[in-house]
């Protein structure tokens, strides 16, 4: 882990980064931004442009994005966002960027070796952003980016959502779909867990989500009784899930996610 490395001593370019998993090492590279250490080659007081520098230098050894629903819908952080070869690869049409990041791919910016091996891929992109905060108003985007993945649904394109780590915006955005579609809050988060363990929506954007939950049931007419036992303690940013696995109404059913 990158703490027992003790990261405060480790530079840009230090051969330790090597040995360290991508997500690792893109922390270390963020934490660094943070503290001033300046960037190679990066010569730009922008926190936007240094850490879309930071994912392009990385992009090479990024990891593929997570597929949440088959031939679908995907998920990962600001570094596999910037490797064209594996986003073409996999297809992907439509992008979320709810990143500190530039859009990597815009018309302008697809690599030339990558248009000539995929001329037809050239993505459409969302651009998304919100601090990833507990005060973060993220709620305000789950519309546009739910229309946005309907539209590539309807056009029989794949979607990718990111954020800069892939843990907590761009997983709140997949868990808001997946609340569109018909699944509850337990149901949405322990699919998504078990397909990319290291999600983690903050406390404020679950708070969200459970209201955007309660809007949608709301709106089908679904009566609220609170039968799946969540207790909240949101001032305090504590929050907890106990679903009593003896209750019929509170089991998590699991199955097959199709597009609709």
């Amino acid at each position: 882990m990158v703490d027992s490395m003790n990261t405060q001593f480790i530079t840009v370019g230090d051969t330790r980064l090597s040995i360290l998993p991508i997500k690792d090492r893109a922390i270390v590279y963020q934490d660094q931004f943070v503290r001033g250490v300046k960037v190679p080659r990066f010569r730009t007081s922008t926190r936007e442009t240094s850490l879309s520098v930071i994912a392009i230098e990385l992009a090479g050894k990024a990891d593929k994005p997570t597929e949440v629903i088959e031939d679908f819908l995907y998920i990962s952080d600001a570094v596999t966002a910037a490797n064209s070869e594996l986003l073409a690869e996999n297809k992907i049409s439509h992008i979320v960027n709810i990143s500190p990041c530039i859009n990597f791919f815009g018309p302008s910016r697809i690599p030339y070796r990558i248009s000539q091996k995929y001329p037809d891929w050239k993505p459409k992109y969302l651009r998304l952003y919100v601090s990833d905060d507990p005060k973060g108003k993220i709620e305000k985007f789950f519309e546009s980016s739910n229309s946005f993945i309907h539209e590539a649904n309807q056009e029989s394109g794949r979607v990718l959502i990111h954020c800069w780590a892939g843990v907590s915006r761009s997983a709140t955005l997949v868990l808001a779909y997946l609340l569109k579609q018909g699944l509850t809050y337990l149901d949405a988060y322990n699919y998504l867990k078990e397909k990319r363990p290291i999600i983690e929506p903050n406390p404020g954007f679950f708070f969200q989500l459970n209201n955007y939950e309660m809007e949608l049931l709301k709106a089908q007419g679904i009566p609220i009784n609170g039968t799946i036992g969540t207790k909240r303690k949101y001032n305090e940013y504590e929050v907890s899930i106990n679903a009593d696995d003896n209750d019929d109404n509170s089991r998590i059913k699991r199955r097959k996610l199709k597009k609709v």
